[in-house]
């Protein structure tokens, strides 16, 4: 143990000179009294400015490259879109890195309206509604069950993430009742599907339901 003379007091670790007179220190070091942590070579401050350079010379390509063309480009709006879209999902990542659930959630809408405005812009054949949406809003459900069961958590901690996608995959109901999907079979099944698991949630973990609006809502 490091001794400083001049305080007269012993201090644990390994310090180069007395923390209260800075004088000399006298003794043997010792390992230090709490645990060093390393220290990233990186933030997430660092990362979201190397992300938004990146993003600003995307943009500024892209705009270039619409001009030169005389407007004739006409993906390079899209893939604009799409680049600002990324921006914000770094954004997300990065802020909800340490909640898997939340993150897989968040990542998982990205890519919806993703391929939504995909198909929107380029001409809406309505693939995205009548295939990949309903199929996505199934797979985030699964994925949110099988995630919570591997790192143990019970249903009052996650039930918000399947309200939320359930009420979102209830959205399908508009395109279907205005036409607007092309092949709705696929969506009318996996739609029924989450409605069923919903429902099962309802009556048969009640009171897990109601701890949940306790901690969400305080109600």
């Amino acid at each position: 143990m490091q001794y400083c003379s001049k305080c007269g007091i012993h201090i644990r670790g390994n310090k180069k000179c007395c923390p209260l007179c800075q004088g000399p220190l006298t003794g043997e070091p010792e390992d230090p009294a709490f645990p060093v942590l390393p220290k990233h070579t990186y933030s997430s401050l660092s990362v979201m400015k190397v992300a938004v350079f990146i993003f600003a010379i995307c943009e500024i390509a892209l705009a270039s490259l619409w001009y030169l063309a005389r407007g004739t480009r006409a993906w390079t709006p899209v893939a604009g879109f799409a680049v600002f879209l990324l921006l914000i999902d770094v954004a997300i990542a990065l802020y909800y890195r340490y909640n898997i659930i939340k993150i897989v959630t968040f990542e998982c809408y990205f890519i919806m309206l993703l391929i939504f405005a995909v198909d929107r812009l380029t001409g809406f054949h309505g693939w995205s509604l009548a295939f990949v949406l309903p199929f996505l809003f199934l797979a985030l459900i699964i994925a949110t069950t099988v995630i919570a069961r591997a790192v143990h958590l019970q249903l009052v901690d996650y039930v918000i993430y399947i309200a939320l996608d359930v009420i979102l995959a209830c959205l399908q109901l508009i395109p279907l009742a205005l036409h607007q999907n092309p092949f709705p079979i696929f969506a009318v099944l996996t739609l029924g599907v989450i409605l069923v698991y919903a429902v099962a949630i309802v009556i048969f973990r009640t009171r897990d339901l109601k701890s949940a609006s306790g901690k969400w809502f305080n109600v």
